[in-house]
């Protein structure tokens, strides 16, 4: 049975207009005609998927695929991967901008959404079947398998929209932006996480213990592109964000010198850490 608090907000993600619910195995937009699937009553509003667009899959499409399946096959499974101090942290973090009506894009299984539901009223989505159903079971919240790039929501919807760890994966990072700042209201705020550049040394220690039998928790999906923070920052502006702001967060990934990351992160050398989380606003 599908939610009934989606029913208001989302729409079709290609052409941008409204879905129709008339069975309970799928929706259909009214103007383009294409259907989406339900499963287990979650949305599948993923243009790819949609009942009457089944053309080759282009290379795009199957990079999408192919993250699609990396993450449909972790699942419930994925919080044992992750790197726990590095995601309290950042969901530290992004809880001091957050506000409102949230739209988390890229739940997972809920590392970032958990420390959200306490004050905020939470819709969840991810390209992942596997991971929606998890997040949505878990903390009985909204959920719908979207692609980043193509948000099924309706203008001005949300007051905030969090993204932790999933601009480097998409086709136009850029979109991902854009698509925020349309579905958020006025004095809106988008907040992203991610992993610099800061990472790359960080990351060829961790392969080099993982050779040698020692494994560090950090989840290897063999994606190893990054952006620098000067580079969201722009790339927020040309969104039409304003006030866009930067937090270095984490310089050494241990939880034990977590005193020594705070303070660091309190100096001008913040910007060297190796987390970054970034937010501006929607005027």
């Amino acid at each position: 049975m599908l939610d009934e608090r989606l029913l208001e907000i989302i729409c079709c993600p290609k052409c941008k207009c409204d879905l129709i619910y008339e069975e309970e195995t799928k929706l259909t937009c009214n103007h383009c005609g294409l259907e989406y699937p339900l499963k287990n009553g979650i949305p599948v509003l993923l243009i790819e998927e949609a009942g009457q667009v089944r053309p080759e899959l282009s290379i795009k499409s199957r990079h999408k695929h192919a993250i699609k399946q990396t993450f449909d096959a972790y699942g419930s499974s994925y919080d044992e991967v992750v790197h726990p101090y590095f995601s309290s942290r950042r969901r530290e973090e992004i809880r001091k901008v957050v506000g409102g009506k949230i739209l988390e894009v890229g739940c997972g299984p809920g590392t970032i959404t958990k420390g959200l539901l306490d004050k905020h009223d939470v819709v969840a989505i991810d390209i992942s079947q596997e991971m929606v159903n998890v997040v949505s079971q878990k903390y009985n919240i909204a959920g719908v398998v979207a692609d980043a790039e193509a948000l099924p929501f309706k203008p001005g919807t949300f007051d905030t929209v969090v993204s932790g760890e999933v601009i480097y994966y998409l086709n136009v990072p850029t979109s991902l932006l854009s698509e925020s700042f349309r579905v958020l209201k006025q004095n809106g705020t988008a907040v992203i996480s991610i992993l610099s550049q800061n990472w790359v040394w960080v990351d060829k220690i961790r392969k080099w213990l993982g050779k040698r039998g020692m494994r560090v928790g950090y989840f290897d999906d063999c994606y190893d592109s990054t952006f620098y923070g000067h580079e969201l920052i722009q790339m927020f502006k040309i969104a039409g964000f304003s006030d866009v702001r930067m937090q270095g967060i984490v310089f050494l990934p241990f939880a034990k010198l977590d005193s020594f990351n705070r303070l660091l992160e309190k100096s001008p050398f913040h910007k060297l850490a190796i987390g970054l989380v970034i937010w501006g606003t929607k005027k």
